[in-house]
């Protein structure tokens, strides 16, 4: 027996550093803790691992064990002396506690800004209203290709200096903010040092009244429901996939929005109308997803559309979904207007008919009248369908001898069930679509 004991190997300190590390990736702080103190080898794994996660979600409750993990890890990262860190992810509330736990998260960054970190996500819970100020030693990280930063309750506060360094940031990829105060600078800064951002995200910022970004490396770009943003100015040679989400109370003659895509081939836009015309030829757009709610009067659900669409360069599929429709069923008739341009490439259309209204009839008799390439509409209706429907439609003029018109039954869902069953990569994941336009 005690040879048996004498000759056993370990087999975790034996294991090369890289496959050490890849294993204790999937342990929890607390099991990393407890496995440093097995041995010095293990102690040396466990100080060494490049990916850090702070989490204290399962610490809300004791304040015994809170202390400890603290402790615990600010021990480690003294530990570590500057070891090279690949991501490090601090989720943490501070919304019951006090300004020393705020001083401690902001050492942990100043911390790990030392250790030339790749990617850092900062997902924080802050007390209600309070404010998170960033520290400056966040924006000289050389290395730095991942930076996400997101709070609730309160706002985090992303001050940048006018004469920041030009080295600053030279690795960034990826930025996303959420809840997040910046300045009109903030799309200098990015447009002169973010040289190499190929994904831009901009969630409930606040601050800026202006954003102007010129970017020949940047391809993605999320702007969501900013606060007061007066204008918005983005050039981007390669920029291919926009999610704008811009509402506002005012005039729209107040609100300045100019994009210069050349290569966009997927446009999410949501919030009121801009007739500033930035799609006009754009050749290599692809998909459109567009709710947008009129700023002023239009004389008929047909004239919004052509303002909108004319937007979209070469429209071949619409659909008009029961948001849409019920939104402008209460306007005008729809009046018979001539050369509508967004008409001449349409080959199909999808539209709902929950209320069956004369408006929606109405559409639907200018559309099959005026699509002179139309090969296929879908009419859904809910329960129970109008006797004189179906005969209505079949009846009305058709442009297009090749147009195919199906009238199918459908439920329709509450509101708030169609939103949870909603696809969860689509970016409007909390709307109903009024337009969704395919290329």
């Amino acid at each position: 027996m005690s040879k048996s004991r004498s000759t056993r190997i370990d087999r975790l300190s034996s294991l090369p550093e890289h496959v050490a590390h890849k294993v204790f990736s999937s342990l929890s702080m607390e099991d990393i803790f407890r496995l440093s103190s097995v041995s010095r080898r293990c102690w040396q794994l466990c100080i060494s691992i490049p990916f850090l996660i702070f989490d204290d979600s399962r610490y809300q409750s004791s304040e015994i064990k809170r202390t400890r993990l603290l402790n615990n890890l600010e021990r480690m990262l003294v530990a570590r002396q500057g070891m090279d860190t690949e991501s490090f992810n601090i989720r943490w509330s501070l919304e019951n506690y006090g300004i020393e736990e705020e001083r401690r998260v902001l050492s942990w960054l100043h911390t790990v800004v030392k250790c030339n970190v790749k990617q850092l996500d900062l997902d924080i819970v802050l007390k209600s209203e309070a404010e998170f100020a960033l520290p400056h030693s966040l924006l000289s990280c050389l290395l730095l290709e991942s930076l996400t930063l997101k709070f609730k309750n309160g706002i985090g506060i992303l001050n940048i200096p006018s004469s920041i360094s030009c080295s600053g940031f030279s690795s960034l990829k990826s930025l996303e903010l959420k809840s997040v105060r910046i300045s009109d600078s903030f799309g200098d800064w990015v447009s002169s040092y973010c040289r190499v951002l190929t994904k831009l995200s901009l969630i409930y910022t606040k601050g800026a009244k202006s954003i102007i970004i010129t970017s020949s490396s940047l391809e993605t770009l999320k702007i969501w429901l900013p606060d007061n943003l007066f204008r918005l100015h983005v050039s981007g040679e390669i920029l291919s996939y926009v999610v704008l989400h811009w509402t506002f109370d005012s005039f729209p003659n107040t609100r300045d929005l100019q994009l210069s895509t050349p290569r966009l081939e997927e446009l999410f836009w949501a919030g009121n109308f801009l007739n500033c015309g930035i799609l006009e030829n754009y050749t290599s757009l692809v998909k459109a997803h567009i709710l947008l709610f009129s700023s002023c009067s239009f004389t008929s659900m047909v004239q919004y559309l052509d303002c909108v669409l004319r937007l979209v360069h070469n429209v071949r599929h619409l659909s008009l979904n029961e948001y849409c429709l019920n939104e402008y069923d209460k306007t005008k008739e729809c009046c018979d207007f001539e050369n509508v341009p967004f008409l001449h490439n349409l080959k199909s259309v999808m539209i709902e008919l929950p209320r069956q209204g004369e408006n929606d009839l109405k559409l639907i008799n200018y559309l099959l009248k005026h699509a002179e390439n139309l090969q296929k509409m879908t009419a859904s209706y809910g329960s129970p369908l109008r006797s004189d429907l179906t005969r209505m439609i079949a009846g009305y003029d058709k442009a297009s001898s090749d147009a195919e018109v199906n009238i199918r039954r459908v439920r329709f869902y509450p509101k708030a069930l169609r939103v949870s069953q909603k696809n969860n990569n689509s970016p409007f994941d909390s709307w109903e679509l009024d337009f969704v336009i395919i290329l």
